[in-house]
């Protein structure tokens, strides 16, 4: 896989494992600030979640909770909008089992994801 996206706090833990870590600051959790550091170590900043999902082939997403996670990947701009079935969505996020299921099921009738 050539490109990683990293949503929420894993930009720096997968710098090193993909030609291109692109980064979106439009999270529930996460400001431009934050992002900084990455930035300036080489990653590029999507300017929405579904910009950033269309240019990747692996999405990973830590986040605060299931809202957190329901809004980033269903709201507007998000991973639904721009994901397919040759795209890869890894959440770490802390959320009951059961949400991470159903928000599986959504994704994949939505997207094949």
């Amino acid at each position: 896989m050539r490109n990683i996206a990293a949503i929420g706090a894993l930009a720096e833990l997968v710098k090193d494992a993909s030609e291109d870590i692109f980064l979106n600051t439009e999270t529930n959790n996460q400001t431009k600030q934050q992002i900084i550091p990455a930035i300036k170590n080489g990653a590029i900043e999507a300017s929405t979640v579904t910009e950033l999902t269309q240019k990747v082939d692996v999405i990973l997403m830590c986040l605060l909770d299931s809202t957190a996670v329901e809004s980033v990947v269903f709201g507007e701009d998000g991973v639904a909008s721009g994901g397919s079935k040759d795209k890869v969505l890894v959440d770490l996020s802390s959320m009951r089992p059961d949400l991470t299921r159903k928000f599986s099921k959504r994704l994949k009738s939505q997207t094949g994801m």
